[in-house]
């Protein structure tokens, strides 16, 4: 169990499970609607803030770490928990355009032009901005819990991700018995965050 209370808020990311249809999908406006989401918290009652994403979570939770997005939160980031996170449009693309690995460059162009379309207050993004590291990386205690058979975005986001010069303390896992999704209940994981969090708490009263 965990010895502190923490208070939680989560949400249906747009286009997502409950949230309605949209005309616009980005997942720079996904990170805008968790910004506005978070500007709604009385920030006076928060002491830190933590974030945990899964897969499109993972890579939202990462682009908030950019220094284009601001905020109360900000400066009281704690952790951050990755579960089998996405880490790179370019990955995506690739494997869409499978075995026709010729509509890849096709896939790239007007890939980012639909972003620079829908976000022009950026100035103008180029490709490796939608990958790490430029897209976003943390800078805190930061656990990563990968499905080791992963049939959804396999294990290259994963292994991009660990391979930057990360300046934060990781502790990362690859649990075979964990799929990328449905897995709402896995005692393995559950087990790794649970043991991670008293453990970080520890650290921290201790210090």
């Amino acid at each position: 169990k965990i010895k502190k209370n923490y208070q939680i808020t989560s949400y249906d990311m747009r286009g997502h499970g409950e949230s309605g249809a949209t005309s616009e999908w980005t997942a720079g406006k996904v990170i805008e609607d968790l910004k506005g989401i978070l500007n709604e918290i009385d920030s006076n009652i928060v002491r830190n803030t933590h974030f945990y994403g899964h897969s499109l979570g993972g890579f939202i939770t990462l682009g908030m770490q950019n220094e284009r997005h601001g905020g109360w939160w900000k400066d009281r980031i704690g952790t951050i928990m990755l579960e089998s996170p996405m880490t790179g449009y370019s990955p995506v693309l690739k494997d869409l355009s499978g075995k026709l690995s010729f509509l890849y460059p096709l896939l790239r162009r007007y890939a980012l032009a639909g972003f620079n379309r829908i976000h022009p207050e950026v100035g103008g993004l180029q490709w490796e901005d939608i990958d790490v590291p430029n897209w976003g990386l943390p800078t805190c205690d930061l656990l990563v819990l990968q499905a080791a058979n992963d049939a959804r975005l396999g294990r290259i986001h994963y292994d991009l991700l660990l391979s930057q010069n990360l300046n934060c303390h990781v502790e990362s896992h690859l649990i075979e018995s964990l799929s990328h999704s449905r897995n709402e209940v896995n005692s393995e994981r559950d087990d790794l965050i649970l043991n991670w969090i008293n453990k970080i708490n520890s650290n921290h009263s201790s210090s």
